[in-house]
């Protein structure tokens, strides 16, 4: 692996989401085409990968196996060749565990999000949203580590919360996991780790004691303050991740991004601007060590 100051960047627009809606944004895509042609325009503006939720045309939240692969199949097909397309397992709408992992083993994606506990995921100022859980024993995070090992897919482990690097530890040392761990760090949520500095630096040096100095990771960082705390995840030694499902805006005067695509553009400008270098997908398929788009069954 490249030495840190030589290592290049993972660019990973996140498209669609679940949470946001056109009522939010007009730029929040729904449906097959619309989330698709989001993908697309992404990595055209230099995204390394897109990481994907499905919707339905009406924009709920679906973990529908035919939705997802209609998606992902537009995505491929008209996509820079060997595109890296990932998938999330989280959240959609009120589908279950089983539900939620099952495009994994029906799609094989190259990479997918891995929810590494459970948290209190409820909406500020949400009254009707105060008793909600979102659920991932461990049980649920051994089918699922057991799963993507079938599947070929790299498991994305996204920490809500520090404890859950433990979670990961313990499927390292039971033997669950064959491949170096990518985490995705998730601050700033109600229910979550705050989101400061602080509490960045001692994620990154946390993750580093425990998986090693050459642990890979990304983060994701919501509203506003997204892009700062993105080059910060980079000056740390990591990867960013911007795009409408993590936040509407695209600048701290709360002006909203007409697209992903000009988020993408945003970033990657500051990244070049600071002299690093941004990770083609092959590039970014050798630092993970994904198994290959043709490889996929999409």
């Amino acid at each position: 692996m490249a030495k840190k100051q030589d290592k290049k960047i993972i660019v990973t627009a996140s498209v669609s989401g679940n949470a946001h809606t056109k009522e939010m944004s007009p730029a929040v895509p729904y449906g097959v085409v619309e989330i698709s042609d989001a993908a697309v325009e992404a990595f055209r503006a230099g995204a390394s990968m897109v990481h994907i939720h499905a919707r339905e045309e009406n924009g709920d939240p679906s973990a529908n196996i035919e939705t997802f692969g209609k998606i992902l199949s537009r995505t491929k097909e008209r996509s820079p060749k060997g595109a890296v397309i990932g998938i999330t397992t989280g959240s959609a709408g009120d589908a279950g565990f089983a539900e939620r992992l099952a495009p994994v083993p029906a799609l094989k994606p190259e990479i997918a999000s891995f929810n590494s506990g459970s948290i209190n995921f409820s909406s500020p100022g949400d009254p009707s949203s105060y008793d909600e859980v979102f659920g991932n024993s461990l049980k649920d995070m051994i089918t699922c580590a057991e799963t993507m090992r079938d599947a070929g897919t790299l498991p994305e482990f996204e920490i809500f919360d520090f404890g859950m690097l433990n979670n990961v530890l313990f499927l390292r040392k039971n033997g669950y996991l064959d491949r170096p761990e990518y985490f995705q760090f998730v601050p700033g949520a109600l229910g979550c780790i705050p989101m400061n500095q602080d509490n960045v630096a001692f994620f990154v040096q946390s993750m580093r004691r425990m998986f090693g100095e050459e642990a890979q990771f990304s983060m994701v960082a919501p509203g506003r303050r997204i892009y700062r705390y993105e080059i910060l995840s980079a000056l740390w030694g990591g990867n960013v991740r911007v795009g409408i499902e993590d936040s509407l805006y695209y600048n701290i005067q709360g002006d909203l991004a007409t697209s992903n695509a000009q988020m993408v553009s945003k970033v990657v400008s500051i990244l070049k601007q600071l002299d690093f270098e941004i990770a083609t997908s092959e590039e970014t398929r050798e630092m993970l060590q994904l198994k290959g788009a043709d490889k996929v069954n999409f």
